[in-house]
Formats: C-alpha cells, structure tokens, sequence
C-alpha cells in the first residue's frame, strides 16, 4: 500500500511525506476521501510506521482502507491541532530539520500552517509532481 510512497521518499532524499485527499491519496489507498473544511492528512516517513490526522467523522471510512499506522482522530468541538500534535510526538525521528514533501497543488494553507505547528523547524517541499507520478 505504501511502497509507491516510500519509493518517492527514495528518490527524492526527504525524511518525509505527506498526503492529502485527492487524486494521489486515491490511487495509494484505493478510497476516494473528499477534501472538505475538515483536514485529513497521512504522514508517511522515510522510517517507522506512518501516521493520520482524521476527523472522526470519516472514522469508519478510513477504517475501511487498513491503514498500516496510528491514527490520530479529532472532533470538531475541540479542533484539530491536538491531534497534529500528537501525530507529530508519534513521529520523533521528524525532529526540527526534517525535511518533509507536501502536495503543493493540492495540500491547503491551513493544513501546512496545522503541520508546521505541530513540527516546528521542519522544511516543507513541494513535491507534487514527484508524489503525482504514482498515478501517471
């Protein structure tokens, strides 16, 4: 399930990844998720296992497609910056220099501003093209 992310990883030397809904996160996880006022995202690193911020409304959904790390599920009455965090404590190897690959072209300003938060010092790259070559 991860291998076509992990090989980007490779390729592009990052300690990092993430992914947002979309066209990409379709063709890794097989699921259609819509991106909507709420963010879900997936933290893939270079090692260890990978993480999810999910709005527990999309929990049985998310379920649904076995993903292979810890998920971090939020409610909108105390927002979703709490659970950033704790997927950021869940991946300590992302320590402040990481260097980690959003979607540039799809990842929204509030999400990479909730990632940046919640991983200061990391360096966020625009790999987007890198990441859409899975499904090309």
């Amino acid at each position: 399930m991860l291998s076509p992310l992990l090989t980007v990883l490779a390729r592009t030397g990052l300690d990092a990844l993430v992914l947002v809904p979309g066209a990409n996160f379709r063709r890794v996880f097989a699921k259609d998720f819509h991106q909507m006022e709420r963010p879900l995202a997936v933290i893939v690193p270079v090692q260890g296992k990978p993480c999810a911020v999910v709005p527990h409304l999309e929990m049985g959904s998310f379920a649904a497609i076995g993903f292979p790390g810890e998920v971090f599920s939020w409610r909108d009455e105390e927002g979703y910056m709490g659970a950033f965090e704790a997927a950021a404590a869940a991946l300590p190897q992302l320590k402040p220099g990481a260097r980690i690959g959003v979607e540039g072209q799809r990842m929204r300003v509030f999400d990479l501003f909730a990632l940046q938060k919640a991983l200061p010092g990391a360096q966020f790259v625009d790999i987007h093209a890198e990441i859409s070559a899975i499904r090309l």
